[in-house]
């Protein structure tokens, strides 16, 4: 069975016997690809929430993503999980919720994106079809939210709404990815650095694909861009984290890859270039800059900027080195944390975390 130590006693969450040929990972790791996690309880149960970025009512209400319920029995239910990060669609109890064609799933979107806001009908009607809505909107419109609303029926804590002016989905922020996301990423922003690289790691591993895939409507494509950009924000943040952590021979790849979609980010390229450097490849950081100062000039007419030109001065004279991570206040109440490891096996899962206190 699964045992979270935590001071005063133990927490125990779904039975599973001990697999053979058991392989190691970190709690977090594994609890954040699976597709359900176990009933916890007490102080035990918000560390674990804590370091998945769970929200607390989805650990102490017993909710549970996928199918689990149907394998635990007693103890265990189905918990929503929104997508809009990647392929858009509801997931519940294992499976996708068939929300209908495309244009009904823009209605949804077009709500999800706000959760608990009321969004009024003419803007509902701009967001799902722009500037070429059909003949009788409101009345096809009504219709698609009247058969989403039987769609979603049996899903525990997703509702839309009528209110006056408009529609809502009612909906915990932290069941859809994009909200999720955002608050992963707030986190991690407040995080120490050791904390904050499992953080950012957390909020990317949402992103399965573009954003809103499928949606071509002018409002789609704004939010989509929006959203890119954050992801985009995420992953420069995530990449100073881990370049204070001394983490860059495994960053270059992920790196390149960004700076190559996006020539023109100077804090992409200098994340690049001191990768580079540290791994050891001084001709290579160089060469970038190089590439860089010649494309910032023929597209934008503009030179490096200050900070570039100060990691490219330290790549020349072999002394290049990051600003130490800034100090941030320790908390007055320090809490508990899960830092157990895990034994796992398809549907079944062994954890033992450190000693309780003395």
């Amino acid at each position: 069975m699964i045992v979270v130590r935590r001071c005063g006693g133990t927490a125990t969450a779904a039975p599973s016997r001990r697999p053979p040929g058991r392989t190691p990972c970190s709690v977090p790791d594994l609890l954040g690809h699976l597709s359900w996690r176990p009933r916890l309880s007490g102080t035990a149960a918000e560390c674990a929430g804590r370091e998945l970025g769970l929200p607390a009512w989805s650990v102490h209400r017993r909710r549970v993503v996928g199918d689990a319920g149907s394998r635990y029995g007693q103890g265990w239910c189905a918990m929503v999980e929104v997508r809009l990060l990647g392929d858009v669609g509801v997931w519940w109890k294992g499976q996708w919720v068939d929300t209908g064609h495309t244009r009904q799933r823009a209605v949804l979107v077009a709500l999800l994106v706000d959760p608990n806001r009321v969004v009024a009908v003419n803007e509902l009607v701009e967001r799902v079809w722009g500037d070429r809505p059909p003949q009788r909107a409101r009345a096809v419109l009504q219709g698609y939210l009247s058969r989403l609303r039987r769609a979603l029926d049996p899903v525990d804590r997703l509702r839309i709404c009528r209110r006056h002016g408009g529609y809502l989905v009612e909906a915990e922020p932290s069941t859809v990815d994009v909200h999720r996301f955002r608050e992963l990423v707030t986190r991690a922003r407040l995080a120490a650095d050791r904390r904050a690289v499992r953080l950012y790691e957390q909020a990317l591993r949402l992103w399965r694909g573009d954003a809103l895939a499928t949606f071509d409507t002018d409002w789609c494509h704004t939010v989509r861009a929006g959203l890119h950009q954050e992801r985009l924000a995420a992953q420069a943040g995530h990449a100073d984290v881990a370049l204070r952590l001394g983490r860059h021979g495994w960053l270059v790849p992920e790196l390149d890859r960004l700076v190559a979609a996006h020539p023109l980010d100077e804090r992409l390229t200098g994340q690049l270039m001191v990768a580079l450097f540290r791994s050891g490849r001084q001709a290579e950081a160089l060469a970038r800059y190089r590439m860089t100062s010649r494309l910032l000039a023929e597209e934008l007419g503009v030179d490096p900027g200050a900070g570039l030109r100060e990691i490219h001065r330290g790549v020349l004279t072999g002394d290049l080195d990051l600003p130490q991570a800034a100090r941030r206040p320790d908390r007055q109440r320090r809490t508990p944390v899960w830092r157990g490891t895990v034994s796992w096996q398809p549907g079944r899962a062994s954890a033992e975390g450190p000693p309780p206190r003395r």
